[in-house]
């Protein structure tokens, strides 16, 4: 929507065009990523590392109720 432009920005395209990633602008701990950690290589530390990133930002949400 419209209104998404003030609170998140593209941060990654494919070369079609299509939006791969989005962050948040206000510093918000979000990250919208089109991917699919079930096919993650071992040895792609790219998307180890966000995959990680959610695991451990679900770990301390969790935690805070």
């Amino acid at each position: 929507p419209e209104a998404m432009k003030y609170f998140i920005t593209v941060s990654a395209r494919a070369c079609d065009g299509v939006i791969e990633a989005v962050e948040s602008l206000e510093g918000a701990p979000i990250v919208g990523v089109q991917f699919h950690p079930e096919r993650m290589a071992p040895d792609d530390s790219a998307c180890r590392a966000l995959f990680e990133w959610l695991v451990r930002e679900s770990r301390i949400r969790a935690t805070r109720g």
